[in-house]
């Protein structure tokens, strides 16, 4: 289990001129300990940078789909506690054909299942935290 990884993060970094969009996917050995400041807001989508402590991430992925993808972070109904608890999905579509939900916690093996099922690229990238405002070391 201790190289285990399962989802715990999701959010939507953009979108090309051609119809492919673009996420972040956060993975975790231990999603039990995941947290992040303000993960407890509702809706999460009115806080801006929300992002788990970087302590307790493992990979990071980015995810190339021609799906536009509800998530989480952008929800103006639920917090990300609400998704921790199994409450909503990290992502999800109905769109089109293919019905997708990515809960928190999947293993990672099932995720990468659903892009190759889906047709889309998933590939690891360097894991970048994200600078939050009052975060900054002082001089």
């Amino acid at each position: 289990m201790d190289d285990e990884l399962y989802i715990v993060f999701i959010e939507n970094i953009g979108d090309d001129n051609e119809g492919k969009y673009f996420y972040r996917l956060l993975f975790s050995v231990d999603p039990d300990i995941v947290w992040g400041n303000n993960f407890n807001i509702t809706p999460a989508g009115i806080i801006p940078d929300l992002e788990p402590d970087p302590a307790t991430i493992s990979k990071e992925y980015l995810l190339t789909t021609d799906i536009k993808l509800g998530t989480a972070v952008e929800s103006t109904w639920f917090s990300l506690q609400d998704c921790i608890d199994g409450i909503i999905s990290l992502a999800f579509t109905t769109e089109g054909d293919k019905i997708i939900n990515i809960p928190f916690g999947m293993e990672f093996e099932k995720v990468e299942e659903y892009a190759s099922w889906a047709g889309w690229e998933m590939k690891e990238v360097e894991y970048k935290p994200k600078k939050i405002e009052g975060d900054e070391e002082e001089s």
